[in-house]
């Protein structure tokens, strides 16, 4: 995570699992996306606040890295996470094959993405498919006149 001294491993057992540097320890395991042949991997948004990755099944996945456990019973998992939010990236050519998204990222500097009448930091996300397809997609308030 930004700032802090942890790490994310994408594995081909369809789980993103972010470790402490320190003490080498398993924070959290994220579950959601397919993951079974191809190299996907995750990474932090700029704010840390969540992750992302791309998957098989044509899905861009995101996770938060944080949870309010107070309310929760003693006996929910704090190391598992499969809460998470996904959208379908549409397939840049028709294949045989399964959709694949083999990279998903936060934009590091989303401005130059959003463009005119855009205000306030908007949330852009650039993602590409097996295929050599390539998508941005952005989230922001538009400006008032």
């Amino acid at each position: 995570m930004p700032g802090e001294d942890k790490i994310l491993i994408s594995s081909n057992d369809s789980r993103v699992r972010l470790y402490d540097l320190k003490d080498h320890s398993l924070v959290c395991k994220y579950k959601g996306a397919s993951n079974r042949t191809s190299q996907i991997e995750a990474s932090f948004s700029a704010s840390g606040c969540h992750i992302i990755s791309g998957s098989e099944n044509g899905h861009v996945y995101l996770w938060r890295t944080y949870h309010d456990f107070s309310r929760a019973p003693p006996t929910t998992r704090r190391d598992l996470n499969d809460f998470y939010e996904s959208f379908t990236a549409p397939a840049s050519v028709q294949t045989s094959e399964n959709h694949r998204i083999t990279a998903a990222v936060f934009a590091p500097v989303p401005g130059l993405f959003a463009g005119e009448g855009i205000r306030n930091e908007p949330e852009v996300i650039v993602e590409a498919d097996f295929d050599g397809g390539i998508r941005v997609y952005t989230k922001g308030v538009p400006a008032s006149s």
